[in-house]
């Protein structure tokens, strides 16, 4: 039985090319580096995602689903790399754009009962959390 296989073997290594040698090696290297390069950038990822989620929720996000949290901590990240002047910007055209959104809804009154901004602004909570 042993006679077989190492006959087996030699014949495999007698007809073994560089060429299939090579490629199972770069194979293998992908692979091992694909999966260290995954864990090593996963671990990374929950760190700062943990740091973020720490400094930035609080009470708040302890109260809301993890769709929310997800949600704010991304709008929180794009906020990060704003300068003052832009976010300023931001929330003068969430305004406006909140103004707008209340004059028709004011305009379909029969349809919509939605009358003053406060109003409007308790609805968008909803789905902003």
């Amino acid at each position: 039985m042993f006679d077989d296989l190492a006959g087996n073997i030699q014949i495999y290594y007698a007809n073994l090319t560089w060429f299939y040698t090579f490629s199972m090696i770069i194979s293998c290297l992908a692979v091992g580096i694909n999966f260290w390069g995954r864990s090593f950038f996963d671990i990374k990822q929950k760190a700062v995602e943990n740091s973020e989620h720490d400094a930035k929720m609080g009470s708040e996000a302890e109260r809301c689903s993890l769709q929310t949290q997800y949600k704010l901590a991304k709008q929180k990240l794009a906020e990060k790399h704003l300068t003052p002047e832009q976010r300023s910007i931001e929330k003068e055209a969430e305004a406006q754009q909140l103004a707008a959104i209340l004059k028709l809804l004011q305009e379909q009154s029969d349809t919509f009962q939605v009358s003053s901004m406060e109003q409007l602004e308790d609805q968008l909570r909803l789905y902003r959390n």
